[in-house]
């Protein structure tokens, strides 16, 4: 019941976060023709609603698995919820930390200048530092304007990074209880790491963010990761130590 009010609690505070920042215009000084934010924006090889229903959804079917995998009972379902809703958790305590530093910081994405077109930026020299401007680009609305100076840290990253490492922790540790066949666990542990390879490089690749962005996203993705598998999932360990010791009772009994 704890865990569940920690998630309707984190959800309320990424909300009013995303909501604030979403209503209002926002702008960052830049250096003019600066070539770090002068790239040409192309999309995003992987949108962020598909990384994370597929985030979910891998992540739930890999629990789903193993648990099923070490007992076909009830308690396999209980074991499933219980580290689903601790993986849920960390998952939006990850996305409140990203979304309250990109608030903070304003850091403009690498298409900044192609996405925002600022109406200095014609007549300005090289070197000199613009505060205040307007963006002329229409194609996009005030809500991607906002997104332009957001690039720090990766959201992609930290996401993707955080899933990556909590599937391999988990099966590292549940799966020394009962193996599961040799190449297919090494298959599942390759997901985990491409996964989150591939979101964080792609940002680059994309240019929708510097590299020290995906660091720092990577950093706080491990951060995220370390602190729920210790403090709430115990290593995914500690649903085992309880039954162990209700089963030496009954069997002193």
């Amino acid at each position: 019941m704890k865990r569940i009010l920690y998630v309707v609690l984190l959800l309320l505070t990424l909300y009013t976060v995303k909501n604030v920042t979403s209503t209002s215009k926002r702008s960052a000084g830049f250096y003019c023709k600066d070539p770090k934010i002068s790239h040409a924006f192309n999309g995003d090889t992987i949108p962020w609603n598909m990384v994370f229903i597929i985030s979910l959804i891998y992540t739930f079917v890999i629990l789903s698995i193993v648990e099923l995998r070490l007992s076909l009972s009830f308690k396999s379902c209980r074991y499933v919820f219980h580290w689903y809703v601790n993986f849920l958790v960390g998952a939006l305590l990850n996305l409140v930390v990203v979304e309250v530093l990109k608030t903070l910081i304003a850091e403009h994405r690498p298409h900044f200048l192609h996405t925002c077109i600022p109406d200095q930026h014609e007549i300005c020299e090289d070197g000199d530092y613009i505060k205040d401007y307007s963006c002329k680009n229409k194609n996009y609305d005030d809500h991607f304007h906002n997104d332009s100076i957001k690039s720090f840290p990766s959201g992609h990253t930290s996401f993707s990074v955080y899933v990556g490492i909590f599937c391999l922790i988990y099966l590292r540790r549940r799966l020394a209880i009962k193996p599961l066949n040799g190449v297919i666990e090494l298959f599942l542990k390759l997901l985990c790491i491409t996964w989150a390879l591939f979101c964080s490089l792609s940002r680059i690749t994309d240019r929708r963010h510097h590299w020290w962005d995906v660091l720092t996203g990577c950093m706080i993705g491990i951060f995220t990761v370390l602190y729920i598998t210790k403090s709430l999932c115990k290593d995914f360990n500690s649903f085992a130590q309880q039954d162990g010791t209700a089963s030496s009772t009954q069997k002193v009994s």
